[in-house]
């Protein structure tokens, strides 16, 4: 699949050129209504010569591409999960300050989904979300923290979960009907170690998720891509005709 994970997609609208696509998606329709009655050629006054206002590539194939970069540019800001666009690496989470307690309710979120918010409007616009991009393949998160062994088996009450505890926060979770529990210690030996492979456990897992927009996402920078080469090589034909 072409670029692939959430977080590809991230590094490719940050790119500063191909940024200047959304300026072009707003202003041609603009030019060409303003030159729509204009000549494509007109004599320089005085002169015997003629100054063509045509452009050395199509125009709307370039504008073709440019909408084409703005619907894959909102779908990515709509749908990528927040944690890929908050944290798009570990160096980046270690900035934030975080406690190693936090990763643990990062897990819990990646599990059960973000608090229903009390706007109605962001109500309306999560449920449109986790229509188009589902949490899937929990179970794939929880089989690997287990075969890390970084859950263990339990049979404590799971009734509050996450468990905030002085020493210690722990989340619940069932995985073939046998119930886990996760939970990082800030003072015990290797802590760093353990919060940094839960991370990317949970960064991976949201990285796969809406498998079905990031294929037209990817769809879309594709034909993006491919309209600008075009571009270019219509560009390049028509400076090469007027050299030799």
């Amino acid at each position: 699949m072409f670029l692939g994970h959430w977080q590809f997609f991230k590094d490719f609208f940050k790119i500063a050129f191909m940024r200047y696509l959304l300026f072009w998606f707003a202003i041609v329709p603009i030019f060409v209504k303003l030159l729509s009655g204009l000549p494509e050629k007109f004599r320089i006054p005085g002169t015997e010569h003629f100054l063509s206002l045509s452009l050395p590539f199509t125009w709307w194939l370039l504008w073709l591409a440019s909408l084409c970069y703005f619907i894959a540019f909102v779908l990515f800001h709509a749908f990528c999960p927040q944690f890929i666009k908050r944290y798009p690496s570990y160096t980046e989470y270690k900035t934030h300050g975080h406690s190693p307690r936090w990763v643990i309710w990062e897990f819990y979120y990646a599990v059960e989904g973000p608090r229903s918010p009390s706007n109605f409007v962001a109500k309306i616009w999560q449920k449109i979300y986790f229509r188009f991009s589902p949490i899937r393949e929990t179970d794939k998160l929880f089989e690997r923290v287990i075969t890390k062994n970084y859950a263990q088996e339990t049979t404590e009450d799971s009734s509050v979960n996450p468990l905030v505890e002085k020493t210690q926060t722990t989340a619940f979770f069932k995985s073939k009907c046998k119930l886990y529990k996760i939970s990082c210690d800030p003072d015990s030996t290797g802590i760093d170690v353990k919060e940094n492979e839960i991370f990317w456990e949970v960064f991976g897992h949201f990285a796969k998720q809406g498998s079905k927009i990031r294929s037209l996402i990817s769809f879309l920078i594709g034909g993006t891509v491919v309209l600008l080469l075009i571009v270019l090589g219509q560009h390049i034909l028509t400076v090469a005709e007027l050299i030799f």
